[in-house]
């Protein structure tokens, strides 16, 4: 069960008479819509010598508890967050904000109440990133006179340990020659510097099994010296050098293509 939010209130006899008067002797306090995250409403009435016809009413933002990250997961291109669920805080929903180690711009983006796991895309390869997540919670308009019509709780923040891979590829068709196959596949206009076409007689990869790099501009290639009559397994990846190192996408799923003699 939610705990409920009671903040401090100072009631004063007018506008005009500033003399604070005594809670429990002068007036008392009621709460209402005070559990969860949005427009809480405290209400004053008046007692002893105080009119108890005339209750004052004020509101108050309740602002969603600090947000949690439990982990990170890293794909090609992509880094997913998992939160600890907060959906039954009454929040709106999740704001994000990411950017590569030492740089200066946030970049943003908000995600549903609903969901615990946000997928932040179109991430720099090879770039490990600094991310904060907080909830928020929307007001409604008829309150909006009063508060402001958004609240942000507090952000946990986290760091990728690693950098972001490429994201892939796929073949499109292996065609058959003789004691050879041409490969083919969908290019990727950027992120990368150039593919790698691994093919083997083992559906596995394991042994018997052969990589070549193709340049980046490259749509097809042709691979010769095969044995004829004899079933070969192909798929591809995109590899990517950044401050000497090569990162690689993971590999695609493997098409089949069997050489003629």
């Amino acid at each position: 069960m939610e705990k409920a939010i009671r903040p401090e209130v100072r009631c004063y006899a007018s506008t005009e008479d500033y003399a604070e008067l005594e809670e429990g002797r002068e007036y008392t306090l009621s709460y209402r819509d005070n559990v969860k995250c949005g427009a809480g409403v405290v209400s004053a009435t008046g007692a002893g010598e105080v009119d108890p016809e005339r209750p004052a009413e004020a509101l108050f933002p309740i602002v969603p508890p600090k947000a949690s990250i439990r982990k990170l997961s890293i794909a090609p291109g992509q880094i997913t967050l998992t939160v600890k669920d907060q959906k039954k805080t009454g929040l709106t929903g999740y704001v994000v904000q990411y950017r590569p180690k030492g740089t200066g711009k946030w970049k943003s983006k908000k995600f549903k109440a609903s969901q615990t796991e946000l997928t932040l895309t179109g991430l720099n390869v090879g770039k490990r990133y600094e991310i904060q997540a907080a909830g928020y919670v929307d007001i409604p308009e008829e309150h909006q006179w009063v508060l402001d019509p958004s609240y942000t709780g507090e952000a946990d923040e986290a760091e990728s340990a690693a950098g972001v891979l490429p994201k892939g590829t796929k073949l499109s068709a292996v065609r058959k020659g003789k004691k050879s196959l041409t490969v083919h596949w969908k290019k990727r206009s950027s992120g990368t510097d150039g593919y790698q076409i691994q093919y083997s007689t083992s559906k596995g990869f394991g042994k018997d099994t052969k990589t070549v790099t193709v340049s980046k501009s490259k749509t097809s290639c042709a691979l010769k010296n095969l044995k004829g009559g004899k079933k070969y397994y192909v798929r591809i990846r995109i590899c990517k050098s950044v401050r000497g190192q090569e990162l690689c996408s993971a590999w695609s799923s493997a098409m089949a293509g069997k050489t003629t003699r």
